[in-house]
């Protein structure tokens, strides 16, 4: 019953950082645009390139996160103990 939550949640946290994962993708590719534009147009890309680089530090520690969180779904699953009340 406990590792069934504990399962359920691990499940929502997988699915959550997956979603965060997604959007992350978008900003980057849209700040990657952004500083293409910037360049091309003879702009200064600093600031821009600062924030992609916070942009891709946040998404490591997603990926991160979701391999910690793939590993104790891991941990959980193949942690069961037999029923022995049969």
């Amino acid at each position: 019953m406990a590792q069934d939550l504990i399962r359920r949640h691990l499940l929502q946290e997988i699915e959550l950082v997956e979603r965060h994962l997604t959007e992350g993708d978008v900003h980057i590719a849209d700040q990657r645009k952004r500083i293409g534009w910037q360049e091309r147009t003879g702009r200064n890309s600093a600031h821009s390139r600062e924030l992609l680089a916070t942009f891709l530090s946040v998404r490591a520690s997603h990926l991160s996160h979701q391999d910690r969180l793939i590993r104790d779904l891991g941990d959980n699953t193949t942690a069961r103990r037999p029923d022995l009340s049969q």
